[in-house]
């Protein structure tokens, strides 16, 4: 049985929101703006946004989910080169397209980062947190808790997770949570920890923050 997928163009949609939808005099207001240093008002305050162009370039062996991404991929790294035109008052602009954040759910996230399940020993996207493996409530499987630890474990980062990468392609074993480079890596630009951030609708939308307020300051617990 042959699995399909559709690939809508990214250019054809971005020119439609800034063009048709009358988005790109916002986006120009937003990026001519004087910035305040230490006043976050957007995603261009960040430090992500204004360290994004330090990269560092990788290619690993390809994966199954590469297949899934390879389409977009391309177009992105064509998007951020070559850039597209669109009009905004009657005027032609010429933009690039760079990839500099991701928000995807925790299942997805481990293959576009090629990186062990967050439910096996050192499966945290951001920290070097080993977890412990410990049954399930059920007592018919196991789970990996982290658990908290007042100092915290060292933080990942895109260069320590490179050479992870490295490691792990020549022992063709994972290191530290590390399966392989992530094809995202092809963006010199992109930072592959810093650039994932928390899913809000599994993270806050579907009740998790609600569950944490009340363990915390119900007075049943």
């Amino acid at each position: 049985m042959r699995c399909y997928y559709l690939q809508f163009s990214i250019e054809e949609q971005i020119r439609r929101f800034l063009q048709d939808y009358e988005l790109g005099e916002q986006l120009v207001k937003h990026t001519d703006a004087e910035r305040t240093p230490n006043k976050i008002r957007d995603i261009y305050d960040g430090t992500l946004y204004r360290s994004y162009r330090n990269g560092i370039l990788l290619l690993g062996k390809p994966t199954k989910i590469d297949a899934i991404l390879r389409g977009m991929v391309d177009e992105l790294k064509r998007l951020s080169s070559r850039g597209f035109q669109w009009l905004l008052n009657g005027e032609l602009i010429t933009s690039t397209v760079d990839l500099i954040c991701v928000s995807v759910d925790s299942i997805t996230r481990a293959p576009i980062q090629n990186f062990i399940q967050f439910n096996w020993r050192y499966g945290c996207p951001w920290c070097l947190h080993p977890g412990k493996t410990m049954k399930s409530k059920s007592e018919k499987g196991t789970v990996n808790a982290y658990f908290y630890k007042k100092n915290g474990y060292p933080l990942r980062t895109k260069r320590s997770t490179i050479t992870d990468a490295r490691l792990a392609k020549l022992s063709s074993t994972p290191v530290l949570g590390v399966k392989s480079s992530s094809i995202l890596n092809e963006f010199p630009f992109f930072d592959i920890i810093t650039a994932f951030v928390g899913d809000s609708l599994h993270c806050v939308d579907q009740g998790v923050m609600k569950q944490l307020a009340d363990l915390w300051f119900s007075s049943s617990n």
